[in-house]
């Protein structure tokens, strides 16, 4: 990748392809070179198209994915990150994966971001409640690692909580 990375661009859909390959040396490879694909333009798509993909994997395999995806997303302080907003979601939807043994990753993520970036903290509170209330995620069957998440999401709530009620004026006012 590093010393022809237009060939290795020239060729993504195979890369891809690659993804669902049986063997995992293959897959584990195809995931490095797609890694180092990742622009601005593109992190979004690449990003879809992994989490399509993390439902069906497994073992270490699943979770070389959930880190590489939080990689791309944060490289450079979050550099190719355009929509926060979007990667909350992401980060979120790879809380609820069952078996997965990331939490302290993705609760870390969670946290930074609504230190970071405070035009979403509203939103960011908002997501955490609902995470927090989601009775399908209770520590044990499989979601180990969803008490790193939870803990998070609590902490974020709780320290964001005002702009909860902020949120809720603006939308009382887009009543009148």
């Amino acid at each position: 990748m590093k010393s022809h990375p237009r060939a290795v661009v020239e060729h993504r859909e195979l890369v891809l392809l690659c993804l669902s390959d049986d063997d995992v040396t293959i897959r584990t490879r195809a995931l490095e070179l797609l890694t180092g694909m990742v622009t601005r333009k593109n992190l979004e798509e690449l990003v879809v198209k992994l989490l399509a993909r993390v439902g069906d994997a497994e073992g270490t395999y699943r979770d070389e994915l959930v880190s590489r995806i939080v990689d791309m997303c944060s490289r450079d302080k979050y550099g190719y990150l355009s929509d926060f907003v979007w990667y909350l979601g992401v980060l979120v939807k790879l809380a609820r994966l069952r078996g997965a043994r990331h939490g302290a990753l993705l609760a870390e993520q969670l946290v930074d971001i609504a230190m970071r970036v405070k035009p979403v903290r509203a939103y960011a509170a908002r997501d955490m409640v609902c995470l927090l209330l989601d009775e399908r995620l209770e520590v044990g069957q499989g979601l180990e690692s969803v008490a790193d998440v939870l803990a998070a999401a609590a902490w974020i709530a709780g320290e964001y909580a005002g702009a909860l009620l902020d949120a809720d004026d603006d939308d009382d006012d887009d009543d009148d």
